[in-house]
């Protein structure tokens, strides 16, 4: 998302053609850099929400409780994560979806005039 605009919020997202079922998310986090890629969790870790019928409002179900605690300008331990970190959500039980969504707040690094952050998968299990 990186586009040299400051945004309140960055989303990955995946449409389905038909309803899936799944209990476990996970979120395979991109490239970070000196100037942003990852999300700021000062008002609250990356949620997890799905859609779970086309055009219906995002329904949030939990966050990525395993993402590392950060702020807008410091990544506090993710310049050392490797491109492919994971983050997880597990539920209790399947909830059918045809849309699923990683969304919070993008990270400015030293770029305080832009921020971004990145996405290398979204996946979602049904165990």
């Amino acid at each position: 998302t990186a586009d040299g605009q400051r945004a309140g919020e960055d989303w990955y997202a995946v449409a389905l053609p038909e309803p899936v079922s799944a209990r476990r998310f996970v979120f395979t986090h991109g490239r970070v850099a000196k100037h942003g890629g990852w999300f700021d969790t000062r008002s609250g870790k990356p949620r997890v929400q799905v859609q779970r019928s086309p055009g219906a409002d995002w329904d949030t179900l939990g966050t990525l409780a395993d993402y590392p605690a950060t702020t807008d300008t410091q990544a506090s331990g993710v310049e050392q994560w490797d491109r492919d970190a994971r983050f997880n959500l597990r539920i209790p039980a399947p909830v059918a979806f045809v849309a699923v969504r990683v969304i919070g707040v993008p990270a400015c690094g030293d770029q305080p005039q832009q921020s971004h952050s990145s996405c290398t998968q979204l996946q979602a299990y049904a165990q």
